[in-house]
């Protein structure tokens, strides 16, 4: 389990099916604002700090 914030101008929606892509379940009930909670499987763990590296470059 890990917690992800995003921008108040992105749509969480939208980024739990690129999230999905990697194997990654947005649990879409929020903690705090623009904070939710995601769940990793172990053997995806690479996959997700691939995905969080490329989307830091951007």
């Amino acid at each position: 389990m890990a917690k992800i914030r995003i921008k108040p101008n992105e749509n969480i929606d939208d980024i739990a099916t690129q999230l999905a892509q990697a194997g990654i379940t947005v649990d879409k009930h929020r903690l705090a604002p623009n904070t939710y909670r995601i769940y990793i499987r172990k053997e995806n763990m690479q996959r997700f700090s691939d995905f969080i590296n490329s989307l830091n470059q951007q």
